[in-house]
């Protein structure tokens, strides 16, 4: 009996910490694109973060290389050095294939 109740006691100290917790936190990270870059073998990857500050991060060659933020209203593109093309990649959501956004590009 004294076994039930120590349970009991821990399973309601456990469950007023878990209300403290909110259920509907997005993922980290919402979609990954890998996108193919002119003489670039390996590509650059964009991370797309979701929370209270979205963020892209573009991740190449094992380190991060730029971040993009959103404000929610635009996309502000940076200065990618060293690339003469435009880089196209656009972000979708990681649960449906349709839930893409508009193209966005990136110019040097």
């Amino acid at each position: 009996m004294k076994k039930l109740l120590i349970t009991l006691i821990v399973l309601g100290i456990c469950s007023l910490f878990a209300q403290d917790i909110p259920q509907n936190n997005p993922p980290l990270i919402t979609a990954v694109y890998l996108f193919p870059v002119p003489h670039h073998e390996e590509g650059l990857e964009i991370l797309y973060s979701g929370g209270d500050t979205e963020a892209l991060d573009v991740y190449k060659d094992g380190h991060w290389f730029q971040t993009i933020t959103d404000d929610g209203r635009y996309i502000e593109i940076l200065h990618v050095p060293r690339h003469i093309h435009d880089i196209t990649y656009q972000i979708c959501d990681y649960q449906s294939t349709t839930a893409c956004s508009q193209i966005v590009q990136i110019r040097p």
